[in-house]
């Protein structure tokens, strides 16, 4: 029997990892969500959802209230989509990417994503026909103070809800430039200061005392 339990082993992990429960974390870098503020144009009135859970840190895809936020019903004066959600950053900082997770079998097939950039809201991806859970969204490094999803529809079987379990979003690294140069007037006597360096790419320095 021991020459099964490697297998087992292996099939209860695989199930562990292919479950929507045990989403991988997806920024290699800060998750700048987590210190924000999370808030919804609306949101459906029971069964534990909430604005908050987009940015608390639970990556599992899994449905239901305890893990994402989706938004109320139509009203007869309020329709029930579109429907925002989003997460003003404790400051504005440089973002490379969002990822937006949503919930496992009832993914959310029409959004927009957008970033607040201090005057007004810029589109990063306007997405349709989703069906993945995890979605990422890839931008060249830009500042920027708030993110939102605004849901369009749902999936084909429940349309009239959008839900998001919880967004992640990623601080960019700063970009570091190592310049190689070398110095083109510097012999015997000449003094350190005002020495000519030249570092190429049509860049030139002069050197000081210190």
């Amino acid at each position: 029997w021991r020459s099964f339990l490697p297998l087992a082993v292996l099939f209860v992990l695989s199930l562990a990892i292919a479950s929507p429960r045990y989403a991988m974390a997806q920024c290699a870098t800060e998750n700048l969500a987590r210190t924000g503020f999370a808030s919804a144009s609306s949101t459906y009135p029971s069964g534990g959802y909430g604005a908050a859970r987009v940015n608390d840190g639970n990556r599992s895809t899994a449905l239901g209230g305890p893990t994402s936020w989706a938004n109320a019903r139509e009203t007869a004066t309020t329709p029930a989509l579109p429907a925002t959600v989003q997460v003003a950053l404790a400051a504005s900082a440089p973002v490379d990417r969002v990822f937006v997770y949503t919930s496992a079998g009832y993914e959310i097939r029409d959004y927009n994503l957008d970033y607040f950039n201090g005057a007004q809201w810029i589109a990063i991806a306007q997405v349709r026909g989703n069906t993945q859970t995890i979605r990422a969204h890839p931008i060249a490094p830009t500042s920027m103070s708030r993110v939102r999803v605004v849901g369009l529809s749902g999936p084909n079987h429940q349309t009239v809800h959008v839900r998001v379990n919880e967004l992640e979003i990623c601080r960019a690294v700063a970009a570091t430039t190592i310049l190689q140069g070398f110095v083109v007037h510097f012999g015997p006597g000449d003094p350190i200061q005002n020495v000519r360096v030249d570092l190429g790419g049509g860049l030139v320095a002069f050197t000081d005392t210190n």
